[in-house]
């Protein structure tokens, strides 16, 4: 029986090691390999080569996922660190002004501002250090401090916040050098049967973050394969033929 491939299966990869932890990319779009070959030419006087060497190999892949994954954002980005917490924004939280002022509801994790929309007004508000004059605000804390000629005005406060739940990926400014290693595996099912291929060493060179204006966020992950070292294996392929 031929056997044929249809749909784009699954990925995952994992640091080089034994014990080390897989990382699954999720909601998995499309993947692609391309396995190439320098050729190098001998040409005399004639018009066509007498004789085709092949030169340096070069193994690269894409892959696209629509999941938001920090342990996976933190694998792809090399020298990229991990913990827990995030960052969030506050976008138009509305409210009106107390004795000329509102208190975020997040203002005990209150971190930056991001502006002040007034509705009533129909503008965006200035920001002051402090002394609001109309048409200003001053903000400490994430207590937003108005005039009081505005002091009965519907407001739109745009801030950041932080929160104990999720994660909070950084990457700093590493030392050039070497790169974490990674096995990496492809594999899809089709009628029964199954292919796939491993590569043996990858690195990550390079993640897109893509949003858009009606559609999926999604990533674009590429990467780079290579020798392992140990085994001097660079790609292994699984087929039922």
């Amino acid at each position: 029986m031929a056997q044929y491939n249809f749909g784009v299966g699954q990925v995952f990869f994992k640091p080089a090691g034994t014990t080390q932890q897989p990382v699954q990319v999720g909601t998995l779009k499309d993947v692609s390999l391309d396995i190439s070959r320098d050729i190098k030419e001998l040409t005399g006087a004639n018009a066509f080569p007498e004789d085709v060497a092949l030169g340096k190999g070069k193994i690269t892949g894409k892959a696209k996922s629509g999941q938001i994954f920090g342990q996976m954002l933190q694998s792809l980005i090399a020298a990229a660190t991990i913990a827990t917490g995030q960052t969030l924004a506050a976008n138009n939280e509305i409210g009106t002004p107390s004795s000329n002022t509102i208190t975020a509801v997040n203002s005990a994790t209150w971190v930056a501002d991001g502006g002040v929309y007034d509705y009533t007004a129909g503008k965006w508000l200035s920001i002051v250090a402090s002394g609001p004059a109309t048409g200003q605000y001053s903000v400490a804390a994430g207590v937003y401090t108005f005039a009081s000629a505005d002091g009965t005005h519907q407001m739109g406060l745009y801030y950041t916040y932080t929160a104990a739940t999720g994660y909070t990926t950084t990457l700093g400014n590493p030392l050039m050098g070497a790169a974490t290693q990674f096995q990496l595996y492809v594999f899809n099912t089709y009628k029964g049967i199954q292919s796939g291929y491993k590569l043996w060493a990858v690195v990550f060179p390079k993640l897109s973050w893509d949003n858009k204006q009606d559609d999926y966020t999604e990533w674009d992950i590429e990467f780079q394969g290579f020798t392992d070292g140990t085994t001097n294996n660079v790609i292994s392929v699984f087929t039922n033929k």
